[in-house]
């Protein structure tokens, strides 16, 4: 060893006292090194699950992970979680906004106001005390039902299902932003999200286990109806749409008096004429494409909104079809930027006509239409085909993948469209006059 130092003396070389050192690294690997982690640790395993995929291996993820979590400490040690929900209203009114319309998406103003509802229940704290047992804390407070502010009634299964679906994507958004140092604990995945059920919640279980009207309701909803009330209660039934279907439905997605060609026929299992007509259309929630075999009385609406259209500008296929009578769309947000009441208002107002006269009628949503009409599809076919009139994006729950080696069978969604059609039959005679009133 002294021989070796003397060359590289020699050489101009200096060499430190290496016996020494020497001595030192043994004395320090006789343990495992405080800062070092095993290749089983959990948090490196996430680490090397993320980063796989760059070629890093455990020992540099391990150096890697050292001079990081250093960094961290000192970047956002005072960021608070009301801070981070602040940042993710932005991110949401950024990414949710629809340049063609010109507005937030109505999905993003509800998770927006869903995140404000999240700042009343939940304290304010540091992110760096957000570890994994305050993160299991916040999932349970809507897991285990909190009452309504004010109140000592607990909030429905279905708002803290939402609350709690909003929660779990500020998350996994928090998780990926560069904008603060917090990461979602290992065990994350594995957490229980699922809401608990209460007593009083089995109690309000009957045979109408959803709201839906009866046949006695549709027919004084159509005989009190004004045409466009009418039109509007047509499209529920006939095609499941609500106030966003119908509100974005566009004059190119009606079609009147065109059946399909031998091609689609064989396709749909379904023998169509130029005496039917259709709407076609991708419904915007879903992204899904969906048919509907359209109703005589509703295609004789929808002639009806053809010629009314007609007398505002800009008529053509990727128009509007429906709007105010200032011809404004159905789906444009007010001046403070809230939804558009002009469908919920005017189906109010008619419900309030027939209690007015005397007559019952339970003062059910316009939504509740759309269950109307699902629930008499699923009663003359089954829930797959009710699925798909409803444009569900998987109307098959237990095969995912069904819309990948099959077309949907619209052929089967028609025939029970037909079924309907004929079950409300004593329906359509309640518009004797049809659009004319």
């Amino acid at each position: 060893m002294n021989e070796t130092k003397r060359r590289l003396a020699e050489l101009g070389v200096s060499v430190g006292p290496f016996e020494e050192h020497h001595a030192t690294l043994d004395h320090v690997h006789e343990g495992p090194l405080p800062w070092a982690l095993k290749p089983s640790d959990p948090s490196l395993q996430r680490t090397i699950g993320k980063d796989s995929r760059d070629g890093m291996t455990a020992t540099s993820l391990t150096s890697r992970r050292e001079n990081t979590n250093h960094s961290r400490n000192s970047l956002t040690p005072t960021a608070t979680l009301y801070q981070a929900f602040a940042a993710y209203e932005k991110y949401l009114e950024e990414e949710y906004f629809d340049p063609a319309a010109n507005h937030l998406s109505a999905w993003g103003k509800t998770q927006i106001r869903q995140v404000k509802n999240l700042k009343k229940h939940h304290v304010d704290r540091l992110l760096t005390r957000l570890d994994g047992d305050a993160v299991e804390e916040l999932v349970g407070y809507w897991r285990r039902r909190p009452c309504k502010i004010g109140t000592t009634s607990p909030m429905t299964a279905k708002s803290c299902s939402n609350f709690l679906g909003t929660l779990v994507r500020f998350l996994k958004w928090l998780d990926k932003s560069s904008r603060f140092d917090w990461q979602k604990p290992f065990a994350f995945s594995d957490m229980d999200t699922k809401i608990r059920r209460l007593t009083s919640d089995h109690a309000k279980k009957s045979l109408e286990q959803v709201d839906t009207f009866s046949l006695d309701e549709l027919r004084l909803l159509m005989r009190y109806g004004m045409p466009f009330d009418r039109l509007l209660l047509l499209l529920a039934l006939n095609c499941g749409f609500g106030r966003a279907e119908i509100g974005s439905l566009l004059v190119g997605e009606v079609h009147l008096f065109k059946g399909h060609s031998e091609r689609e026929q064989e396709i749909l299992d379904y023998k169509t004429t130029n005496q039917d007509s259709f709407i076609k259309r991708i419904r915007r929630k879903s992204g899904v494409y969906g048919e509907h075999i359209l109703f005589p009385l509703t295609v004789e609406g929808l002639q009806w909104a053809m010629d009314r259209r007609r007398q505002f500008p800009d008529f053509a296929p990727e128009a509007r079809l429906l709007v105010s009578e200032t011809g404004t769309s159905l789906d444009k947000p007010t001046r403070s930027n809230n939804a558009n009441q002009i469908i919920p208002n005017h189906f109010d107002r008619l419900i309030k006509r027939i209690q007015d006269d005397g007559q019952a009628i339970r003062k059910l949503s316009f939504g509740k239409l759309r269950k109307t009409a699902t629930d008499l599809v699923k009663r003359f076919s089954n829930g797959e085909i009710a699925g798909v009139f409803d444009c569900h994006g998987s109307p098959v729950r237990t095969d995912s993948l069904s819309d990948q080696y099959s077309n949907r069978p619209f052929g089967k969604v028609f025939a029970a469209i037909r079924d309907v059609e004929e079950f409300l039959e004593p329906v359509f005679c309640e518009a004797a006059e049809g659009f004319s009133a």
